[in-house]
């Protein structure tokens, strides 16, 4: 028996094409709108008003009004405390320039016992002020 050869019916290759991208564009929508409706229900589920979450930024709210709050409380003693030693500034300036007191040495003491020399000095105008310098050879 000679053999013969027994041919398929041809399709065309873009008619199986066409079925092949029909069916994956169908499914992929349908993964898609699954998708999409789960994510729906998901979110609506979350209620952020009895969440630890919620608890948490409401406390830090909280918190920080009370920090501000602070903040400008001790701003303002700071600027008051300024105000107040300027003032005191300029009611020294204003004695110190109309009486003059002379300035004085009250002391200058060299010793060389352990080779230190010691100077004190104190001056008197306003206010007392005095300097010392130790100095080890």
């Amino acid at each position: 028996m000679p053999k013969t050869k027994v041919k398929a019916p041809k399709q065309s290759a873009h008619h199986l094409t066409k079925w092949l991208w029909t069916g994956t564009a169908v499914f992929a929508a349908m993964i898609v709108l699954i998708w999409g409706w789960n994510l729906k229900v998901q979110i609506s589920n979350i209620s952020w008003k009895n969440s630890s979450e919620a608890q948490m930024v409401a406390g830090a709210k909280i918190q920080i009004n009370d920090i501000v709050a602070e903040t400008k409380d001790k701003q303002a003693s700071l600027d008051q405390a300024k105000w107040q030693i300027k003032d005191l500034i300029n009611q020294l300036t204003a004695t110190s320039s109309t009486s003059t007191v002379p300035s004085s040495t009250i002391l200058t003491a060299t010793s060389s016992f352990d080779k230190l020399n010691v100077t004190s000095t104190a001056t008197s105008s306003v206010g007392v002020s005095s300097t010392k310098k130790n100095k080890t050879k």
